[in-house]
Order: C-alpha cells, then structure tokens, then sequence
C-alpha cells in the first residue's frame, strides 16, 4: 500500500502477512476461478512467476 501512495499506520503492520496468494481469501479460504471446465484427466498449464 505504501508503495502505491496510500497511508498506513505503522503500527498496524505487525498484524500483515508478508505473504499474499491470490487463490486465499481474508478468511483462509481457497478460491478457485471456474472460468473454464477442463475435461477428465486434463490439467491447466502452470503459470510462470510473475505472469497474471
């Protein structure tokens, strides 16, 4: 947030994770797009770090 301008109160950074996944949600919980249906047995290609 900082880096794109935006205030934060230093004391609350203790309570961040430095971690942030796209596919966990605030409350811990797996979210997957379903954006589109693979058939049996088929896999998505893995995306390479840095890439949407």
């Amino acid at each position: 947030m900082v880096e794109a301008g935006k205030p934060v109160d230093g004391e609350l950074l203790q309570f961040l994770s430095p971690l942030g996944w796209e596919h966990i949600n605030l409350t811990g919980d797996y979210v997957w797009r379903q954006s589109r249906r693979l058939e049996d047995g088929k896999f998505r290609p893995l995306r390479m770090p840095g890439k949407p």
